[in-house]
């Protein structure tokens, strides 16, 4: 599970999280809907050929805090190694953008926040739908190779033989480690 809901949100759909209205700009703030960061990395991860395989939302009661969570197939058919991304918006000057990926990604309504890759963006005058996707293919293009490398390394392990006493020893010395 990539998105903990139990503080302040409860868990909904995509349709939502798409019906809350965008706040009016001011000259120092710029709110980014939860639709428009929903349209970005739609279109992000669309543009990287990411599957994702299961989406998972949570929002306040009054509609100002979203949280996400998807999880992306990773092309080996191994459920266990399926990468997330997470990500959070604000649209009340609470937090800022926030987006993590990794193997382990994490988010949650208390605002703990995690993955392999994590970056945080507020909502100030430079903040538009231009620099959103800035900041989600930056992302992507650090996390992906380190995905990939995660998985094959993963896929890697099932070629490692270990016979009935190397097994035994690696167990010893990581008990007495």
């Amino acid at each position: 599970m990539s998105l903990t809901a139990h503080c302040d949100t409860r868990r909904t759909s995509e349709e939502a999280i798409i019906a809350v209205p965008e706040p009016q700009w001011t000259e120092t703030w710029h709110p980014i809907s939860h639709a428009r960061c929903l349209n970005v990395l739609s279109t992000i991860t669309s543009q990287f050929g990411l599957d994702v395989v299961k989406k998972e939302y949570s929002l306040s009661k009054d509609g100002f805090k979203c949280f996400g969570s998807w999880v992306i197939e990773n092309g080996t058919g191994n459920e266990e190694i399926n990468q997330s991304l997470v990500f959070r918006n604000s649209i009340n000057k609470e937090f800022a953008f926030g987006i993590a990926a990794g193997s382990h990604a994490w988010a949650c309504d208390n605002l703990a926040f995690t993955g392999e890759f994590v970056e945080f963006r507020r909502h100030t005058s430079g903040m538009d739908d231009l620099e959103l996707t800035r900041v989600v293919n930056d992302g992507m293009e650090i996390i992906l190779p380190r995905m990939k490398s995660f998985q094959d390394w993963h896929q890697n392990l099932h070629e490692v033989k270990f016979t009935e006493p190397k097994m035994k020893e690696l167990c010893y010395e990581a008990v007495v480690s």
